[in-house]
């Protein structure tokens, strides 16, 4: 749940020599943005999803101001790993020993769950 390509060190070093710097996040799901979210130096987080192929056109306007990003997120953004409940496999494992997933939780899942556990998240 971190950032691909060392995102989060280029984070750290443009806001090391910038105290005006936009993230724009490309992601198919949730990324812990803990660490760096609360810098003072990040004055905007852009959550652009996986966008199309006027990707660049969208995020010029939006970061120029032409244009106003209201969307909402499709997931909350949790602090750490734990709030959301479980692990991930770190090492592919080519199917041996694959985890059997329940669904136990029933309909608390994103939001419902952070309710439920009564965690705080990040942006819901």
């Amino acid at each position: 749940m971190t950032l691909w390509g060392n995102g989060e060190a280029i984070i750290n070093a443009a806001t090391s020599v910038c105290d005006n710097v936009v993230v724009v996040v490309h992601s198919v799901g949730p990324v812990l943005i803990g660490n760096w979210s609360t810098n003072p130096n990040v004055t905007g987080i852009v959550w652009a999803n996986v966008p199309g192929e006027q990707s660049g056109n969208a995020l010029t306007q939006i970061l120029y101001g032409m244009s106003n990003p209201g969307g909402k997120l499709p997931y909350t953004l949790g602090a750490a790993r734990s709030d959301y409940g479980t692990d991930i496999i770190y090492i592919p494992n080519e199917g041996a020993n694959t985890v059997q997933i329940n669904y136990a939780e029933g309909v608390y899942i994103d939001y419902r769950a952070f309710d439920k556990h009564n965690i705080t998240p990040v942006y819901e």
